[in-house]
């Protein structure tokens, strides 16, 4: 999904989040990756490991947890008490 970071709330309180917690709940993160999921999953993880600072960073950590449970991702990411737009 490419929202600008001022929409994810809106979105993901609607259908958006709801298809995204289906997917979350879903088998997904537990298949193999193909090479072009593996680079995407690369791009996030190092853009995300510059830490969380804008809204935008958000959606990022939203793509990245289809493909990594948060128990397990070797995302480091500092706690942040507010978002930047």
């Amino acid at each position: 999904m490419n929202l600008p970071a001022e929409q994810l709330e809106t979105a993901y309180s609607g259908e958006a989040g709801k298809a995204h917690q289906m997917l979350l709940n879903s088998t997904i993160k537990y298949e193999a990756t193909t090479d072009t999921e593996q680079s995407l999953i690369g791009q996030l993880e190092t853009h995300l490991s510059q830490g969380i600072k804008t809204l935008k960073d958000v959606g990022y950590l939203l793509a990245a947890s289809l493909y990594r449970r948060a128990d397990i991702s070797s995302l480091c990411l500092p706690r942040r008490r507010s978002f930047k737009n």
